[in-house]
């Protein structure tokens, strides 16, 4: 997992970014990149691999920093590609990066937790989403 994408690994190193792709000929997907980092975590924990803990702490703050690509104002997006997520990856994304927090008390997952759980529930942002995703479906 952690071999760059150039030698047949899903990790892009881009100066002090780090990113989990998901797919290696696709965008870079927002869930995926959050059970990467689920299991690169765990594997921290079990094996107290020091240069693993250093990808992944460049990692947290790359999703950090990312999180505005990931919002388009009233919905998440799926990926990079800017794809609306389906309102099962937007609640995905959502409880995601709570249990992102609770693990790392990085403050801009519990921000775009909260604040995408409220365009959640604003009465015409889930119809909207769907529109567009039906939209964005019959265009691919």
């Amino acid at each position: 997992m952690l071999l760059p994408i150039s030698q047949g690994g899903t990790t892009l190193y881009k100066g002090e970014d780090v990113y989990f792709y998901e797919f290696t000929h696709s965008p870079l997907v927002l869930n995926g990149w959050i059970f990467s980092i689920f299991g690169l975590y765990d594997y921290c924990k079990l094996t107290g691999d020091a240069e693993a803990r250093e990808i992944l702490q460049k990692t947290l703050q790359s999703l950090a920093n990312s999180l505005p690509g990931y919002d388009n104002g009233y919905w998440s997006k799926y990926d990079d590609h800017k794809r609306l997520a389906s309102p099962f990856y937007h609640d995905l994304h959502i409880a995601q990066l709570k249990v992102m927090y609770d693990l790392f008390e990085i403050q801009a997952y519990a921000q775009y937790a909260h604040k995408w759980d409220a365009y959640r529930k604003r009465f015409l942002n889930p119809k909207r989403a769907f529109v567009q995703k039906a939209l964005q479906k019959i265009l691919e």
